[in-house]
């Protein structure tokens, strides 16, 4: 069976502006996850060996700003990969039931409507999860 990706690939070029600034956003957020290490390094090495009360709290104080920016900076983009996700989710939905419109009406009788929308809808938003968080990270 060959996957069709270009059919994906278009629903995904119209948010490419998005998932640029999830990608470069997740990547900050990762890069000030690396100051913790820094950070903890001088303030057990020069603040707490050398007894300096004032470097200890400008760290902690250093400590509190990174934590805060990284939550923030990795809120945002959360919030922009959920965006993504339900365009995406969307515009699937609307192809399926667009396709699922033009299937001739004996043809649907087959089956219960309950199993055909449970099916097409779990698969969608799996796909569309998918889409919007795994080959996104795939492919930056």
């Amino acid at each position: 069976m060959r996957i069709k990706l270009f059919r994906f690939y278009r629903i995904l070029v119209l948010q490419w502006k998005k998932i640029c600034a999830t990608f470069f956003l997740t990547s900050a957020a990762s890069l000030l996850g690396l100051a913790y290490p820094l950070v903890a390094k001088l303030l057990i090495d020069k603040a707490y060996a050398h007894k300096d009360i004032h470097l200890f709290f400008i760290l902690i104080a250093a400590l509190g700003l990174i934590f805060v920016l990284a939550s923030g900076i990795g809120a945002l983009a959360g919030y922009l990969g959920r965006y993504l996700e339900v365009k995406v989710n969307f515009e699937l939905k609307r192809q399926v039931f667009a396709r699922l419109q033009k299937i001739p009406y004996l043809e649907l009788q087959k089956y219960s409507t309950g199993k055909q929308l449970y099916a097409s809808v779990y698969d969608i938003d799996y796909a569309a999860y998918l889409l919007a968080h795994i080959i996104p990270q795939f492919l930056f």
